[in-house]
């Protein structure tokens, strides 16, 4: 995935006309800024974009949408990205801790480290704080999905999540009466591949009955199972 875009590059990757596109940076809804009269736009600023769209709309047919966006943009054929790939037992914390924001942040991360996916915690925990200062990634589901601004592809191994469920929703910033309880830490390796993540686990997060079903289950590998499972269904 390329660095910036210009008008009509934009336009044609989100798959909208430059009238749409346009508006949407004229009334600074998405980032951008004029070079020689051109309206140019940084991945980082559509990403967050992408992301509020997401949020916003906050079900299955608009991830669907995205992730089939990024299969036209990649124009491979190729096994779709699978978020169950990305955890593992280890990858669980359950039942997860933290009754703060900070600490939220603090032990994902720690435990990142703890199993060898992270080489510098203090680093991931900066740019997260960072990213969730400018915005909140927790959703009226109850759901954050904390990761930073741009990948950091030197200080981890692989792309891959950490999921805390806690036992009682706590602040993060937004989420079902400005509580969250289900905290999955996305670190990847290139814009690309986080946008694959966010519109898949959007995808599962959205599907009926998931994380109902996931609030009652205190096993990892049962959380696992049911993550396989529903994915399977998508």
């Amino acid at each position: 995935m390329q660095k910036s875009y210009t008008l009509p590059e934009l336009a044609r990757f989100l798959r909208r006309t430059e009238k749409q596109i346009r508006r949407l940076a004229e009334r600074e809804i998405l980032a951008g800024r004029k070079v020689r009269g051109e309206w140019i736009f940084d991945i980082a600023d559509v990403i967050q974009w992408m992301e509020s769209e997401m949020a916003e709309l906050n079900e299955e047919a608009t991830y669907k949408q995205f992730e089939k966006m990024m299969a036209l943009e990649k124009d491979v054929e190729e096994k779709p990205l699978q978020v169950s790939d990305l955890l593992d037992t280890d990858s669980v914390i359950v039942p997860f801790r933290a009754r703060t924001r900070e600490s939220v942040i603090r032990d994902l991360t720690d435990h990142a480290t703890q199993i060898g996916k992270l080489w510098d915690p203090e680093k991931m925990m900066l740019a997260i704080r960072q990213r969730e200062e400018m915005m909140s990634t927790a959703m009226d589901n109850g759901v954050a999905i904390p990761h930073p601004r741009r990948p950091l592809p030197m200080i981890i191994s692989e792309p891959f999540m950490v999921l805390g469920i806690a036992p009682n929703p706590i602040p993060f910033g937004g989420g079902f009466n400005n509580k969250t309880d289900v905290f999955f830490m996305v670190c990847s390796d290139s814009d690309f591949t986080h946008l694959q993540i966010l519109a898949r686990l959007g995808r599962i997060l959205n599907h009926t009955g998931f994380l109902d079903q996931l609030r009652e289950l205190e096993i990892p590998a049962e959380i696992l199972e049911l993550i396989r499972e529903t994915e399977k269904k998508l």
